[in-house]
């Protein structure tokens, strides 16, 4: 039992280092579902992203873009036409080339992120199950 006790209440008095620890206790123990669930939401876009194809209609909308962004730019065709009727094809052949390389960029960076939540809730699920020992105020 703590020796140094509030008068009126009969309880040991809380530190202001014991109230800040509560604290960041208490927040960390708040934010254990939310990152839980940010994980589980994050293995059910990876898996739409390897599933469901996305490839073919994302490499779509983005020559439509490319075409509507050309369109606007250029209405009257005078620029397209001076570089050759081949802009547009070296420029889908290079969305070609790298939506693939953006999609796998997106399967990595989930990775990462799973691995680094797995972490920290592994790490905040240590601190719920393993409450810090107070030691008394002397």
């Amino acid at each position: 039992m703590a020796a140094d006790k509030d008068y009126k209440s009969g309880r040991a008095r809380a530190t202001e280092e014991d109230t800040k620890d509560d604290m960041l206790r208490g927040m960390g123990l708040l934010a254990l579902p939310v990152l839980a669930f940010h994980r589980n939401m994050l293995n059910v876009v990876r898996k739409g992203i390897e599933e469901a194809g996305l490839l073919q209609p994302v490499r779509t909308l983005a020559e439509h873009e490319l075409h509507a962004l050309f369109m606007v730019l250029d209405p009257t065709a005078k620029w397209r036409n001076s570089l050759g009727v081949e802009i547009e094809k070296k420029l889908k052949d290079a969305l070609d080339s790298a939506v693939p390389k953006v999609v796998s960029g997106s399967v990595s960076l989930i990775d990462a992120q799973q691995a680094l939540l797995t972490s920290l809730i592994e790490a905040l699920d240590t601190a719920r199950k393993n409450p810090p020992v107070k030691t008394p105020r002397k």
